[in-house]
């Protein structure tokens, strides 16, 4: 298989995994109109606003993800049929690049529900209500990157056989 047809593969699982960022989102989006319809506690009432915000965040990113991917098949198709030993070359480098950001964003993410987890010790609904949602966002965060990072190994041995090829 030509490193074009590896290409392709990896948008369309980064598209897979932006749609199911998107669906992820309106689920909480619901999530969000739930505490608002029926919420009558003081945390319910209080996660109204902090759900709200994860769940925009993630419809944002999944929206952000099919664009972004739909339109670099395009671009990828295109650079390959230019020179395709310049397409993997330049490809190997954009791969290198966010590839050594995986073992940094599992910190990251660690961080981020630490906070939570200590946001939520506390005596505040309001800031019970923001941990709650940065242990969820780490939570999908973990998750997602997980399959991402996956993905982007594969690829990256892909890339890896195309350029020692040649």
């Amino acid at each position: 298989m030509e490193l074009i047809q590896h290409t392709i593969t990896w948008c369309k699982g980064e598209i897979f995994e932006g749609r199911i960022i998107l669906i992820t989102g309106l689920l909480v989006a619901v999530a969000t109109l739930g505490f608002w319809k029926l919420g009558t506690t003081p945390f319910a009432k209080a996660a109204i606003v902090p759900v709200g915000v994860l769940a925009l965040l993630l419809v944002g990113r999944g929206i952000s993800m099919n664009v972004t991917n739909t339109k670099r098949i395009t671009t990828f198709q295109e650079a390959y049929a230019t020179d395709p030993v310049a397409f993997a070359q330049a490809e190997q480098v954009r791969a290198d690049e966010f590839i050594a950001w995986y073992p940094r964003t599992r910190w990251i993410f660690l961080g981020v529900a630490v906070a939570g987890m200590l946001l939520m010790m506390t005596g505040s609904a309001n800031w019970k209500s923001i941990g709650m949602v940065l242990l969820a966002l780490s939570l999908c965060l973990f998750v997602i990157d997980h399959f991402s990072e996956e993905r982007a190994m594969i690829y990256h041995g892909r890339i890896l056989e195309a350029v020692q090829g040649v």
